[in-house]
């Protein structure tokens, strides 16, 4: 077995790059069973399984592949929706007043 076959564990840092999710987004996924749980690793530490993490992600790939819907469509539109709610309010929150400004 080489080096590259070996399991590995991998810290919150290394999945989030790995699979493009944020923390909160995995831990959502990890409570509703649909991403792999960690291992513990210390009292207060927890890892990732890699072969764990990356059958998630050859799953995800072959799961858009054939068309199948991971994500819900209303989470989607919700949340597609929210950033731009919130820059509209922004933008009016600072917008400046109108009218003649001598």
């Amino acid at each position: 077995m080489t080096i590259q076959q070996m399991r590995r564990l991998l810290r919150l840092k290394q999945v989030k790059q790995a699979v493009g999710l944020g923390t909160t987004a995995i831990y959502e996924q990890i409570k509703k069973g649909e991403f792999p749980r960690p291992v513990h690793i210390g009292t207060r530490a927890v890892a990732w399984v890699s072969d764990d993490i990356e059958k998630w992600i050859e799953e995800r790939i072959a799961a858009s592949k054939s068309n199948e819907s991971i994500i819900h469509k209303s989470n989607v539109t919700r949340h597609a929706r929210q950033p731009a709610l919130k820059r509209q309010q922004h933008n009016q929150d600072i917008a400046p007043a109108t009218g003649d400004m001598r």
